[in-house]
């Protein structure tokens, strides 16, 4: 799996999500935002996702604002990084 990297507009509409998530926990939420919230690459997400360590997506690529917010949260940043 080859990793993608974030184009300007993909960057952009992903921290048009995140503005949108700091507002209303109930948005859903892409799979670039939740990359942008928690500073992972693709690979790292989707192994979290399988260990069990971080909220699997609704949908295809697509996640509940609320349920990544309150992983987030719920973990301090070091260990966010960490995990």
């Amino acid at each position: 799996m080859t990793a993608r990297k974030l184009t300007q507009s993909r960057l952009d509409r992903a921290m048009a999500q995140v503005q949108m998530a700091k507002v209303h926990a109930d948005a859903w939420i892409n799979t670039d935002a939740v990359l942008v919230l928690t500073g992972w690459s693709t690979p790292t997400l989707y192994r979290r996702i399988q260990d069990g360590k971080f909220p699997a997506p609704v949908d295809r690529g697509k996640w509940h604002g609320g349920s990544v917010l309150a992983r987030i949260a719920g973990t301090g940043a070091a260990e966010l990084a960490a995990t």
